[in-house]
């Protein structure tokens, strides 16, 4: 990529290119001078109406600035000018699920996206984490297996997808993908985080289950989480440990007794 200052001299020299502002534009996005770039998307827009590029990048430009009405107007007119551009679709799709809470357009616009570029990697990722949110694990599922089909090493997507089956109460799935994320990365701290709560919740009365539950959520802490994942992470093991206490007590009144009585 050229130079801003390369940009403003080609500029000066034709000052009527809608392509060196839309460039330049990308550069200002680039070094996240979002108001610079915007203008300069504006000005290619004006100078040539029908030029998709710049309302994509004043679009992502806006988006970035949380203008997410103006962002998707202006991929509403890049998709009318490129049909088949997959990377607006997802953009649209982005916004629709982030920040307006529309889940069921961003799921038709990632549909979009895939169909468009059926190795379109994040649309499948995105669109499971709808379906997810929306509870619809199998869905997850399905589009997490592709993620992993074309980036077999993500760390991310198996814990992505053991949460799904947690969700959908296959603990024994569950875990083994948290297992695979941190044979990838074994400082992967919410895999042993989501690995402690499946593993506890298999068998609540089970010592050695909650035992290790709570060395996976402990080492989570150690590893490093944000402040929310933090607190419950500190929750879980507070209250685990409760139950190690009274588990423990129990069995030991039951063996007591039982020597009682022979």
């Amino acid at each position: 990529m050229k130079t801003i200052a390369e940009y403003d001299q080609e500029i000066q020299q034709n000052p009527n290119n809608a392509k060196l502002y839309n460039d330049r534009g990308y550069a200002y996005a680039s070094q996240a001078e979002d108001n610079k770039a915007i203008a300069d998307f504006t000005k290619a827009i004006q100078i040539d109406p029908n030029f998709m590029w710049p309302y994509y990048n004043r679009g992502i430009a806006y988006y970035n600035t949380y203008d997410f009405d103006r962002a998707i107007e202006d991929f509403n007119k890049a998709i009318q000018l490129d049909p088949n551009d997959a990377e607006t679709y997802f953009s649209r799709g982005l916004v629709f699920s982030t920040a307006k809470g529309d889940m069921e357009r961003a799921i038709s616009d990632f549909g979009q996206a895939i169909k468009i570029n059926p190795n379109h990697t994040m649309a499948y990722y995105k669109r499971g984490l709808v379906y997810y949110f929306l509870q619809n694990n199998d869905s997850a599922i399905a589009d997490y297996n592709q993620v992993i089909r074309l980036d077999p090493n993500n760390e991310t997507i198996y814990v992505d997808r053991g949460n799904a089956f947690h969700g959908k109460g296959d603990k024994d799935k569950a875990i083994a993908d948290y297992n695979h994320a941190l044979q990838i990365n074994p400082n992967n701290a919410l895999a042993y985080l989501q690995r402690g709560f499946a593993i506890q919740r298999k068998g609540d009365f089970n010592i050695s289950n909650i035992e290790q539950a709570i060395t996976d959520c402990e080492t989570a802490l150690r590893l490093g989480l944000n402040e929310a994942f933090s607190e419950i992470a500190k929750k879980f093991v507070e209250s685990n440990r409760q139950k190690l206490i009274a588990g423990k007590e129990y069995l030991e009144g039951l063996e007591k007794l039982r020597n009682s009585l022979f």
